[in-house]
């Protein structure tokens, strides 16, 4: 099956904005609901493989993180197969100290459910701060 590469995916890129939009608003619950339990997630500041049902599981404790002042991604490159879609994109991280700053390389696989699409793997790559 041919992807539909770099085409626009509203609903999966969609997906993919409403992680950022959550993590600002610090709302845990619309944050994992967004990752399978299955999911599986890579970080530049974490060494470990995390898993969707760690997120979820602790969902209510709060998480001890520089919160940015804003998120944005931007550049999404988006390829669809029926029900998996692979969106490659830029984030980037701003701090009120501007010398906190970061810009990443985000790579997702997200899967179409009953509910919508479900993000199955999520890697963040540290690009320059």
């Amino acid at each position: 099956m041919t992807p539909t590469h770099g085409e626009p995916s509203p609903a999966v890129w969609k997906v993919v904005t409403e992680v950022y939009a959550a993590y600002m608003e610090k709302d845990r619950p619309r944050l994992v609901g967004l990752f399978t339990d299955d999911c599986t997630l890579w970080e530049s500041s974490n060494p470990r493989t995390r898993f969707g049902h760690e997120m979820k599981a602790s969902a209510a404790e709060p998480e001890a993180w520089r919160m940015p002042v804003a998120l944005r991604a931007i550049n999404p490159d988006i390829s669809v197969w029926a029900h998996t879609a692979l969106v490659r994109h830029e984030l980037q991280a701003q701090f009120a100290d501007p010398s906190l700053d970061e810009s990443l390389r985000v790579t997702a696989v997200l899967r179409r459910t009953p509910s919508g699409w479900r993000i199955v793997h999520h890697h963040e790559e540290l690009l320059r701060n």
